[in-house]
């Protein structure tokens, strides 16, 4: 992963990346202690909902059914918990960073059984 130090060197990646590839949105997974994933970078179809993304991260960790996984989206008051129906492009326009990615975290429940 490369690792950008300043938020100068975040931002031109970022402008890197969305010029590449303007239908999808850049998304930064922030570390968790509960959760390991290979890859905390992610390029999304603009079109995808939260829930598809949720499903593609549940697909990359360790979970049991017992175990519910929440999503946060960084937003400019701390982090918040938004709609699974609603739209990567949705959340980005509206939750991005100054450096033009959007921040999310998540984490884990034991809820069922």
């Amino acid at each position: 992963m490369e690792t950008l130090k300043t938020a100068e060197e975040r931002t031109l990646y970022c402008q890197r990346i969305m010029k590449k590839h303007p239908d999808r949105i850049p998304v930064i997974i922030e570390e968790s202690d509960k959760i390991k994933l290979d890859n905390y970078k992610y390029l999304l179809p603009k079109e995808a909902t939260l829930a598809t993304f949720l499903s593609i991260i549940r697909t990359k960790i360790n979970t049991t059914e017992k175990q519910a996984l929440f999503t946060f989206v960084k937003s400019y008051n701390g982090y918040i918990m938004c709609p699974l129906s609603e739209t990567m492009e949705n959340l980005y326009k509206t939750h991005r960073s100054e450096d033009n990615f959007l921040y999310m975290k998540f984490g884990i429940e034991n809820t069922f059984g």
